[in-house]
């Protein structure tokens, strides 16, 4: 996961926002002591500039992932809990969305060393309902002078 990525943004039309498109970048870099990933975005849509902060790390007591997330449109953090299933990484949590108390799910499917898919669900009681799909590609290190 470490370094920087382009990303490719797809939003769902949801009671919360409207579908659209967006792009960005994602700068992943390792945190303190080499024990968790820091994860920056950036990104620009028709609704605007985003920014969000995410820290990912293993927790060898629980045998999980576990993820913080934290950005310019929800306040609040969502705290998530990640496990392999087959070859995807899946993290769960829940999170508080315009009052509301939702259940979340994040997959990181067809990960290769050059890009992956992050397709984030939310399920407000209603049933699970897809909101986004984000295709990250990494970008090229620049050449050392």
């Amino acid at each position: 996961m470490i370094g920087v990525w382009a990303t490719d943004e797809k939003f769902e039309q949801t009671p919360f926002m409207p579908a659209g498109t967006a792009t960005g970048t994602n700068t992943v870099r390792l945190g303190p002591g080499g024990f968790s990933v820091l994860m920056e975005q950036r990104s620009k849509s028709t609704m605007g500039p985003f920014t969000g902060h995410g820290v990912f790390t293993w927790d060898a007591n629980g045998n999980t992932y576990k993820s913080i997330w934290v950005d310019s449109m929800t306040p609040g953090m969502v705290v998530e809990t990640g496990r392999k299933e087959g070859a995807n990484l899946v993290f769960t949590g829940e999170a508080t969305v315009m009052g509301k108390k939702m259940t979340i799910k994040d997959v990181m499917s067809d990960r290769t060393a050059a890009s992956y898919t992050l397709t984030s669900y939310m399920n407000d009681g209603s049933g699970e309902k897809k909101v986004m799909t984000v295709k990250l590609t990494k970008q090229e290190s620049p050449a050392k002078k």
